[in-house]
C-alpha cells in the first residue's frame, strides 16, 4: 500500500470518528459536508511542504468519497467535484493506486499539484516507470490536480486522463485517448470526439517528452513509490 493510500485509510477513520485527524500532525479542516472547498492547511509559509500537500489531497479525496456515498444513496452534490461528470472514470479513480509519495508541482500541468494514479490494467507497467515497457491497451492513467491559495485552501483543478488505445487508432495522438474532467463536471476532449483539438496539446507534449516511453511521462525521482 502506498503512503498516500495509507493516509487515505487514516482519514476515513478520522471522518467517521472525530472528523479532525490526518496522521500528519497538521491541522486540516476535513469536509463536514462533503465539500471539497473546505480543505485547508494553516501556516503554509513560503512554500507548501510535502506533508501539507498530502494532507490537502487526502482531504479532497475524502470529500469526494463522501460525495460518492451521497450519490449512490440517491442524493445530490453541490460545489466543485469531478463526480459531477457522468464519466465512469470520475468515480473509479478514487480506488486506483498511486505511484506518488506526495503531490508535487507539475510545470506541464500549469504549476498545479498533481498525483500520478494508474488503473489495474496500467499499474503493472506504470509502477515500474521507465522499465515498465509499453502500456497495455485499455490501461488508464490519471493525474488529479489542485492549487493552493495564499491562505492554504485547496481548489480542484482538472482531473487529467489518458487511456491507451489500440495501435493505429489515433496515430497523431500516439494512440492515446486524452481527456480532462473539470471541477464543474464538464469534460475537455476526449481524443476522437468533437473537442479533439482541445487535447491535441496533451498529445504533443507527451509525444515530445515520452518519445521513448510510449508517450508516458514520469514523475520526479524523489516522489516515486519504490517499494
Amino acid at each position: 500500500m502506498t503512503r498516500i493510500n495509507q493516509t487515505r485509510t487514516r482519514i476515513g477513520i478520522a471522518i467517521r470518528t472525530t472528523g479532525f485527524a490526518l496522521g500528519f500532525g497538521i491541522a486540516t479542516t476535513l469536509p463536514g459536508h462533503a465539500d471539497t472547498a473546505s480543505c485547508t492547511v494553516p501556516d503554509i509559509g513560503d512554500r507548501i511542504t510535502d506533508a501539507q500537500a498530502s494532507a490537502l489531497y487526502e482531504c479532497l479525496t475524502a470529500a469526494m468519497a463522501a460525495q460518492l456515498e451521497m450519490l449512490e444513496s440517491g442524493g445530490t452534490i453541490d460545489g466543485p467535484s469531478w463526480l459531477r461528470s457522468d464519466m465512469p472514470v470520475a468515480r473509479a479513480f478514487l480506488g486506483w493506486e498511486s505511484v506518488t509519495t506526495a503531490p508535487y508541482e507539475s510545470g506541464t500541468h500549469g504549476g498545479r499539484f498533481v498525483v500520478n494514479l494508474a488503473d489495474p490494467v496500467a499499474l503493472p507497467s506504470y509502477s515500474r516507470f521507465e522499465d515498465g515497457g509499453p502500456m497495455p491497451m485499455g490501461g488508464i492513467l490519471a493525474k488529479p490536480s489542485f492549487t493552493v491559495s495564499d491562505d492554504g485552501t485547496a481548489a480542484l483543478g482538472p482531473l487529467f486522463l489518458m487511456e491507451r488505445a489500440a495501435d493505429g487508432t489515433y496515430p497523431d495522438m500516439g494512440d492515446w485517448i486524452y481527456s480532462a474532467i473539470m471541477p464543474d463536471g464538464s469534460v475537455m476532449g476526449p481524443t476522437g470526439g468533437p473537442q479533439n483539438d482541445r487535447v491535441q496539446f496533451c498529445a504533443d507534449c507527451h509525444l515530445a517528452i515520452g518519445a521513448d516511453t510510449d508517450s508516458m511521462t514520469y514523475l520526479p525521482d524523489e516522489y516515486r513509490v519504490t517499494d
